[in-house]
């Protein structure tokens, strides 16, 4: 939302610059996690953005501390062009927020040239604890060699003792597909069409 505009000593008007994209994710992020049951996670994509921004820990915290929840609910999900620079910065804010809790996801997998060093080098640091497979890599309309990248990033992740997920799990032979491959979790209309939270709190629980 924009800001009132800001008049100046000529004739022209200012306004104060939006915010990131990223800062609305987090704050209705966790709202929307304080409405959820405590046992519930969430997982907030952070973006395409090529670093983490100096102030996006102290954001996350002041979203996580005014919808009172635990910050280790939250799995944020990086792209990887944010996780491919090898600077000092990049390694103290993930390893912060590794030491905060959060989960930290590895988004996108097999949509593009992923480094085996780069998923390596984040591996062995800590810096990584899951893994999320690109949208298409399952999808049984797509040629075999999506499910053999598929298969492997499953195994790979297994190994490295990272949890995987999917998304766009929306036929029962995706579904079937990753379960029979040990994909841990997914989202899709084939696991259950989207809903208001409101409404998904009275169907499931009996609460709103």
């Amino acid at each position: 939302m924009l800001a009132e505009p800001v008049l100046t000593s000529g004739r022209t008007m200012r306004r104060k610059p939006r915010e990131p994209v990223w800062v609305s994710a987090l704050t209705q992020g966790c709202a929307v996690a304080g409405m959820l049951p405590a046992h519930f996670r969430i997982a907030l994509p952070v973006g395409h953005t090529e670093i983490i921004p100096d102030d996006f820990i102290p954001q996350l915290t002041a979203a996580v501390a005014e919808a009172e929840i635990s910050i280790e609910r939250l799995d944020l999900e990086f792209s990887e062009s944010c996780l491919t620079a090898d600077t000092d910065a990049l390694y103290y804010s993930l390893a912060a927020l590794r030491d905060l809790g959060v989960g930290l996801v590895l988004s996108g997998l097999g949509s593009g040239p992923t480094s085996m060093t780069l998923l390596r080098d984040r591996v062995l640091a800590g810096l990584l604890t899951g893994l999320k497979l690109d949208r298409y890599l399952p999808d049984p309309s797509h040629c075999e060699t999506g499910h053999v990248l598929a298969r492997a990033i499953v195994q790979l992740g297994r190994d490295f003792g990272l949890n995987t997920r999917a998304e766009g799990i929306d036929n029962p032979q995706m579904l079937a597909f990753l379960r029979d491959i040990g994909c841990q979790e997914g989202r899709g209309t084939a696991l259950g069409k989207s809903q208001p939270v409101p409404l998904f709190l009275t169907s499931h629980f009996g609460t709103s």
